[in-house]
């Protein structure tokens, strides 16, 4: 199986980002970026590339089965690095109990797609539980970062040091009695969140009314309307004046930090871009009606849209 302390300066990577069960757009991908499938669900590269695979494989799509089968192929064959997105937390958190016998995620909030994922997985649910349960939460090597939600280096210090290497139960118990632990893990694989006033909740795509914004931890204020300073905002927000204390918005990535890439926000698939020249966010919404993007990265520090695939 490739670990991450196998890659501490291989560069070749091929960044794939938010799949959410749609198996057929992933293939899709993976062959416009040179893969082939040389045994069932394994794909590999004729260059010797490798996929780095940033989080949220369940939940929403038709092929929820054939989606993990293919990332944890590649996985254990060597051919992909696997990071741990929040969907997989959550899935974590339902079927994992406390030391009173409740979820760590009440049942109720089962999403539909989270449904159909119990469904699709049937008899394999406790294997794929366990290998859910051993994915790491971030990758850094010599040349890039990578994150599902959030490169928060005081939340990731704080769960290194904790020294957690598996969610199964005793892991979710050990985080579940940390608060500090739990919110860290809820940063990086969420993102963090601003408390908004009542004058600035907004509707987002589904009708649901939100009383909190995702910082965009990458930009920092560079003005003054909803959409500069949060992400996932509904275009009909995106210019909403909006007044804060710049003290909440600065600027938490630097220009000069290696490239990283992270997935979760939403973005807009009709305007697929790099959000700075060390900073991309690759998921566009393939659960949505958008696509599903890949970044190929070959060791460069100064990222370029040319470098973007969609299925």
């Amino acid at each position: 199986m490739l670990t991450t302390s196998n890659f501490s300066s291989f560069s070749n990577f091929d960044i794939i980002g938010d799949i959410h069960g749609y198996g057929s757009a992933l293939v899709s991908v993976l062959e416009k970026m040179g893969y082939s499938e040389n045994e069932p669900y394994n794909y590999t590269h004729p260059e010797g590339r490798k996929v780095l695979f940033i989080g949220d494989y369940i939940d929403r799509g038709s092929e929820i089965l054939r989606t993990l089968r293919i990332v944890r192929t590649m996985q254990e064959n060597g051919n992909a690095i696997a990071i741990m997105g929040n969907h997989e937390f959550n899935f974590l958190c339902y079927h994992y109990t406390n030391e009173e016998g409740v979820s760590f995620r009440p049942q109720d909030k089962k999403t539909k797609g989270e449904k159909l994922t119990d469904q699709e997985l049937g008899d394999e649910k406790i294997d794929y539980l366990n290998w859910m349960a051993e994915l790491p939460l971030s990758f850094e090597n010599d040349y890039l970062r990578a994150v599902h939600a959030h490169w928060d280096k005081k939340s990731l210090a704080l769960i290194q040091e904790k020294g957690i290497t598996k969610l199964d139960r005793e892991g979710l118990l050990a985080v579940h009695a940390d608060p500090a632990l739990l919110l860290a893990y809820e940063i990086v694989l969420k993102g963090d969140e601003l408390e908004l006033d009542e004058e600035f909740w907004f509707a987002d795509k589904e009708g649901k009314v939100r009383k909190e914004g995702r910082i965009k931890w990458w930009a920092g204020q560079h003005g003054f309307t909803l959409g500069e300073c949060f992400a996932s905002i509904p275009k009909e927000c995106l210019h909403q004046p909006y007044i804060s204390n710049a003290d909440e918005f600065v600027l938490h990535y630097g220009h000069d930090e290696k490239p990283v890439f992270f997935g979760h926000y939403w973005l807009d698939h009709t305007e697929i871009n790099i959000q700075r020249a060390n900073v991309c966010c690759i998921d566009f919404s393939v659960a949505k009606g958008g696509l599903l993007v890949g970044y190929r990265f070959s060791g460069e520090q100064t990222l370029v849209p040319e470098n973007l695939v969609h299925q």
